[in-house]
């Protein structure tokens, strides 16, 4: 028996041995078989050709191409590689998995022509997979799992680099990045990078330190000779980009099966912005600095509330989650420490909140912010602020004054930032209307249809962005605003030039001093957003509409009449969509009537007699300019406008 498993044995093993000496004897003929077959699925998943002149081995372990081209499907060529050695692992060889050692790099080019077209190609990929079965749990954590362990195993190689060009263009930009070169020692790396486009050129120096034993990575980048400018940015987000060094540190800590860990701390010196996208003017960011710890596991993928990010002096945790079990759920968190109201204001970009630039405030605070929704029920949606604030209050102002708004000041009317008219606050305006020449009618319509509790609340309405945030997201669109009537007025007053990606941080600070500082009392705040509000094609203020619409002064104005002007609010320019013809209103307006007064009743802004008008059709009359449009205008409202009026 023993002499049979000797001999079993040793078969075994001389036939391994042949084996692996007829692979490597074959290993040319089995590498171009290997690469043919990835290529095609390569083609097939992401429409993109690849090929090579000459794939050979050189040694027992290096694998040699020459000529290698990855291209488009329309036969565009995305890169071309002269020359490409990578040294692979035996263990690697023999189960034909790409995990390099060693690449070398020489004299070879990547073109990228428009990112959005090969973005597009790529992206089929997404609705093929789409098609396909659900995966289990346990199988996307592991598909996850060896897509980062291939990250780190091309990220860690030695790469050895000489001439190695990207070259952007697009109609509208052309940069191009020279990487002259990247050699290493030991486990450091050093490369000479000169990035060059129409604004000058930049050179970078680049350092860091790869390890494949702990899977880490970490890259210092610094300009050479004054700020760097950041590569591609510009044609991406319409951005352009500077810093004095950045430093990005990435690493696994856990690879298992059910379990990932990975922590990635990223910092940023002298950040500088430029682009209309964000900002009329540059803004700076004196520093930045990100401390995540990710964690994936079958039934959870998760930022640990432990992670923590810094913005100049600010510094907060924040967390993520989305968990699969018991049921889906999708959880955001962001908590600060007790921190000063001034170091907030110093924190904030230069550059980035005008109006807030150069102010004085005292006081402390402390924030949280805890948002939980069921992707399965939108409805479900959650948002929990919590604000602590000690002893606020202005010290001084800066660019801009709150307290104006209590005077006569002018205000400058911009429509998508083009500047349209200057209308004055005040009695030497003829028409400037107090509130109180204002009909109580045309008050209560505006308050119950923009805004039901602008009386009680201190400038936001929590159930209002709740309500707000879930239509957009089942709609996936922007399609409601959820702002209060502080919000509205304080975007129209100081905002209404902007339209960057900050403005309604900025608002949401500024409507919360006011408010909550006492600044400014809630009918005078009510009074200025009626007498500058659009009601029309240029026309601006209530006297200017009840002119417009009927040729009567606000204070005559009926239920009806304000019913009508308070649901235009939001589409004053195509108040005409709202009528069969010049004498009838469509059937979903004289519901809308019935919705709001009906409100107004149960809340005692109107009587039962009041009510009840607004059945008698025949009272409702265009009289002004606006009834010579309609009469003008034949139209017919598609089923789009519809909706988007009905609402």
């Amino acid at each position: 028996m023993k002499l049979i498993t000797r001999k079993i044995l040793k078969y075994t093993f001389v036939s391994l041995i042949v084996l692996i000496i007829l692979g490597f004897s074959l290993k040319g003929i089995i590498a171009r078989a290997f690469f043919d077959y990835e290529t095609k699925k390569l083609s097939k998943n992401y429409h993109i050709e690849v090929s090579a002149e000459e794939l050979k081995f050189k040694g027992i372990r290096t694998l040699s191409f020459k000529g290698l081209t990855v291209a488009s499907e329309e036969k565009d060529t995305i890169a071309f590689f002269n020359a490409i050695e990578t040294e692979l692992g035996i263990a690697n060889l023999l189960s034909l998995k790409i995990n390099p050692l060693e690449v070398k790099i020489d004299n070879s080019t990547i073109k990228i022509q428009n990112i959005l077209k090969y973005y597009n190609s790529f992206s089929k990929v997404g609705k093929q997979v789409s098609s396909l079965p659900e995966y289990s749990e346990s199988r996307s954590i592991t598909r996850i799992n060896n897509i980062i362990r291939k990250f780190f195993g091309l990220s860690t190689a030695r790469f050895s680099i000489h001439s190695l060009a990207i070259n952007y263009k697009d109609s509208s930009y052309a940069g191009s990045l020279l990487i002259q070169k990247w050699k290493y020692t030991g486990n450091r790396f050093k490369a000479n990078v000169d990035f060059i486009d129409s604004t000058g050129l930049y050179k970078l120096d680049i350092d860091g330190i790869a390890s494949k034993k702990n899977n880490s990575l970490s890259i210092a980048i610094k300009g050479i000779n004054g700020q760097a400018k950041i590569p591609f940015i510009e044609p991406i987000l319409g951005i352009s980009s500077y810093i004095d060094s950045s430093k990005l540190e990435l690493q696994a800590k856990d690879l298992s099966n059910n379990h990932i860990s990975l922590v990635l701390n990223a910092r940023v010196n002298n950040l500088q912005l430029l682009g209309q996208r964000i900002a009329e003017t540059p803004v700076k960011i004196d520093s930045a600095s990100s401390h995540i710890l990710v964690n994936l596991t079958p039934h959870a993928y998760s930022i640990d509330t432990l992670s923590t990010i810094k913005l100049n002096k600010l510094e907060a945790n924040i967390g993520a989650s989305y968990s699969t079990y018991p049921d889906s759920l999708i959880s955001i968190n962001l908590k600060t420490i007790e921190n000063s109201w001034q170091e907030l204001i110093e924190s904030l970009p230069q550059g980035l909140f005008h109006n807030l630039s150069g102010i004085k405030v005292v006081g402390k605070y402390q924030y949280s912010l805890n948002i939980n929704i069921n992707p399965n029920r939108i409805d479900s949606l959650t948002i929990e602020p919590k604000l602590k604030s000690k002893g606020f209050y202005i010290d001084s102002y800066g660019n801009a004054n709150f307290t104006e708004l209590n005077d006569t000041f002018t205000y400058k009317v911009y429509l998508e930032g083009i500047f349209i008219r200057s209308i004055f606050i005040g009695k030497a305006n003829k028409n400037f209307t107090p509130l109180e020449n204002i009909s109580p009618y045309l008050r209560w319509a505006v308050i119950t249809s923009e805004d039901g509790g602008f009386y009680n609340h201190r400038g936001f309405d929590l159930d209002g962005i709740q309500y707000a945030m879930a239509c957009n997201i089942k709609e996936r669109r922007f399609a409601r605003g959820g702002s209060t009537i502080s919000q509205q007025l304080i975007k129209n007053l100081y905002l209404n030039k902007n339209k960057n990606i900050t403005r309604k941080f900025e608002e949401f600070l500024i409507v919360w001093m006011i408010e909550n500082g006492g600044i400014v009392s809630k009918d005078r705040m009510l009074e200025i957003y009626l007498n500058i509000i659009e009601w029309g094609p240029n026309i601006y203020g209530v006297k200017e509409a009840s002119n417009y619409y009927f040729k009567k002064d606000p204070n005559a104005l009926t239920l009806q009449e304000a019913l009508f002007l308070a649901y235009i609010i939001p589409r004053p320019t195509k108040f005409k969509y709202v009528f069969e013809d010049e004498s009838h209103l469509k059937p979903f307006m004289i519901n809308n009537f019935d919705f709001v007064s009906q409100k107004m009743l149960e809340k005692g802004y109107i009587t039962s007699e009041d009510y009840s008008s607004i059945h008698e059709s025949e009272e409702f009359k265009l009289k002004g300019e606006a009834l010579n449009i309609i009469k003008k205008d034949t139209f017919k409202m598609d089923s789009t406008q519809m909706v988007d009026f009905a609402e």
